[in-house]
């Protein structure tokens, strides 16, 4: 790991682990730990970085929540029989989802409940290669907005309501 005039071995791997975790990274997670143990972190630090990572996450999950909610302007009740009318749209943005928040397990579920909902391999390509945008989009804004880099030509204009986000 880089960083070495910053951080110790075990510091940047405790660092890494909270990313990894944040991330939805198994392997790298799996990977960081190890390495924190070699580099000498004690098991207490370890599971620091998992939590801080862990309530990093869910507090992202819970904002989103609220902004979603904000955005949509309201949430209608979904009753069993539109949800299983759009079980295939709800499981490609299931697959989406999951490759957004780079989560095997629950890409593996959904890529089966995706084929047995009638999903094509096209349309489970094209869905991964949204989140693929989109995921590329979320950087750059996060970037822009800490001062990284400029925000997407699409962001420029506070005052608009922008026309696309830059996903597609």
């Amino acid at each position: 790991m880089p960083n070495h005039d910053i951080f110790t071995d075990k510091e940047s791997a405790l660092i890494a682990i909270g990313a990894a975790v944040a991330a939805g990274c198994q392997p790298c997670t799996a990977y960081l730990v190890k390495a924190a143990r070699i580099a000498g972190a004690c098991e207490r630090g370890v599971s620091l970085a998992v939590e801080t990572a862990l309530a990093v996450r869910e507090n992202a999950t819970r904002v989103m929540d609220e902004w979603a909610g904000q955005c949509q302007g309201g949430r209608p009740q979904l009753d069993a029989g539109f949800r299983a009318e759009k079980r295939p749209i709800a499981e490609l943005a299931a697959v989406a989802a999951a490759a957004a928040v780079n989560s095997v397990p629950d890409m593996r579920a959904h890529l089966d409940a995706a084929r047995e909902s009638g999903a094509t391999p096209e349309q489970i390509r094209a869905a991964i290669a949204i989140a693929g945008k989109v995921k590329t989009t979320a950087e750059r804004e996060f970037a822009a907005a800490m001062g990284y880099q400029p925000a997407s030509p699409e962001r420029e204009v506070a005052a608009e309501e922008p026309k696309s986000c830059g996903c597609r």
